[in-house]
This record gives structure tokens, sequence and C-alpha cells, in this order.
């Protein structure tokens, strides 16, 4: 029985880590690769089974070998240790210059205690908040707001700009032709450094098993970078893609017109499976002329996601620009 049990989670491993390897072709595989968590779990349960079960008396040591090798490529495909500060070549922040407090927050559809989420973002007075899920037990966000924040725009599907400062301008990235709903963005340009102006973007990307609608929406948005590439933007939102990952690694290639500069805080699950964030699902992107001062995740506010908040500042480009980590 326990030789049964040994090669059975063997060749799941195996199953995981090939669907793994085939991810970016299949909307399975997608899913699948977003969930690290799983082969951290699964790696660490196969080398406890050789051990406890006395593995090479079982399946003999080539069997053994096989699983931990095995173990090692699916604990090394998580990359787990990308958690943490991005590393980037920064530069000073600009003398003077103005900086802006954002928050990205999915504050659920189903949030339990829409008091807290909203103490916590009158309390902390951000200049900017891009929400997502707004609605159903969530719904009464925008009228609780209103007072400390005037400004408010949205597109439908949930997503929300809250703005203390008043918008220049705002709208809605075109819809894809074929595709049903409503592209699930929206932008609102601000000034600040006295006369520039910033265009903030909140974001909610469908999730990976929904291919059909999250590929059509990243391609949408990454066309909308590309038409706006001559402004200075900030992308904040709920992106559906953790810190690792061929989701990720595409994602990135594909809005590169940005940087991803929110130090990939789990934010995913806030309340389930115990409470403690695996997934850095919710991120703060910058155009390369913005440097992010600091970064960091909110605590549970009755959402099954944890907000994000970040300083904003223009970078300075001096002759010698170093590389600061």
């Amino acid at each position: 029985m326990r030789r049964i049990v040994l090669i059975v989670c063997l060749l799941a491993a195996i199953a995981l880590l090939l669907a793994h390897f085939l991810s970016g072709r299949s909307a399975l595989g997608d899913i699948i690769d977003e969930l690290w968590p799983v082969y951290m779990a699964i790696a660490a349960g196969l080398v406890f089974l050789c051990l406890f079960f006395n593995a090479p008396r079982r399946i003999g040591w080539q069997g053994t070998a096989a699983s931990l090798l095995t173990a090692s490529l699916l604990i090394y495909e998580t990359e787990f240790w990308e958690l943490g500060p991005l590393h980037m070549e920064m530069t000073a922040a600009a003398p003077n210059g103005d900086t802006l407090s954002v928050a990205t927050f999915n504050v659920w559809a189903s949030n339990q205690d829409l008091n807290a989420t909203t103490t916590f973002i009158l309390e902390h007075q951000f200049d900017l908040v891009s929400a997502q899920e707004v609605g159903l037990n969530s719904g009464e966000l925008p009228d609780r707001l209103r007072a400390e924040y005037p400004h408010q725009f949205t597109c439908g599907r949930g997503v929300y700009i809250f703005s203390r400062r008043s918008f220049l301008d705002t709208g809605c990235p075109d819809t894809p032709q074929g595709l049903s709903r409503r592209m699930p963005v929206a932008w609102a340009d601000i000034e600040w450094n006295d006369g520039e102006v910033i265009r903030f973007v909140a974001v909610h990307l469908a999730r990976p098993m929904e291919m059909d609608w999250r590929r059509p929406q990243i391609e949408r948005l990454a066309d909308f970078l590309a038409a706006n590439s001559d402004r200075t933007m900030i992308l904040a939102g709920d992106f559906n893609a953790g810190h690792a990952g061929r989701s990720m690694e595409g994602l990135e290639a594909q809005l590169a017109l940005m940087r991803r500069a929110d130090d990939r805080h789990p934010t995913w699950p806030s309340n389930r499976f115990g409470g403690v964030p695996l997934l850095a699902l919710d991120q703060l992107w910058l155009s390369e002329d913005l440097m992010m001062l600091y970064s960091h995740r909110g605590p549970d506010l009755g959402s099954d996601h944890r907000p994000v908040i970040g300083e904003v500042a223009k970078r300075h480009w001096p002759g010698n620009a170093e590389e600061v980590q």
C-alpha cells in the first residue's frame, strides 16, 4: 500500500510539473501555473513521504531519485524567492517635486466589513484610489467616500477611481470587437508638479480561467498604453497574475512600456484558507519617468484581497545616475 501511495504521489507531481511547463498553451495550464503554493505543498509532501515510507526500499533508488528530482524542480519553479523588493535601476526623486499617495484595493462585492474599508481609505487620505468589485455589499462605497473624494469615475464592471484632486479628463478604453463584456479599465488625468499631467489607470483583468476574456483585455490594454506612451502613467488594480509563472511573464512582456513597482506584496486570499495571503495579484505599475518611494500591503478590511499602498514621485535623471537596490 505504501508503495502505491508513493508511486501515485510521484505521478501526480510529475503531472503538475508537466502542466506547469505547458502553461501558456492552455487555460488549465495557466490556472495551475498561478498556484505556486500548491507546488511547494506537493514537493514538501513528496519529500516527507519518501522519508517516512523509506522510499529506497519501497520504490527503489531510481524511484527515490526521480521523486526528489521532481520535488526539487517543483520548488525551483515556484520562484517564491522572487517575492519581496523589486530590484530595479532607480534614481533620486526630482527635487522639490510633488508626490502622490496611491492605493489599489479589490474591495470585493461580498465585502464583510465595509466600515473598515471606508475608515481605512478616509484615514489615509490617499490622493488616488483604484477600487475593483464595487457593487453588492460594497456598492455604498462611492457615496460613503464622496465628501472626501468628490472626484469619482467608473467605466462600469465595478472598477472605480476615487480622487481628492480634480480630474482634467476621464475616459474608458474601447472594448475589443467581439467582446461582450466592457473593458474593466478606467482612466483619469490629474494635474501635479505645477502643470504636469499624470494619467491614473484603474484595472481589473479577468482571471486566468477566463482566457477568452483575459487575452483580449490584455491586448487592448497594451494597445492603450502604446497609444499613450508619451504620457506619465500609473496602472493600479487587480491583475489576477502572481509574482511568477507564465501568466506574469506574458503580462510583463505585453505591458513592457510600464514597470511593476509594488514589491510583489501577497494580497490574496485575505480571509480564506487561514487568512494568509499567498498570491501577489494586486499591483502598481509605473511609467519610466516615475519611481516608487515606498510600497506596502494594508490589513484585512473585510475583502478577500488586501490593499496595496504606494508613494509615487517623479524621477530625477542626474548625469551619473547610480543603481539603487
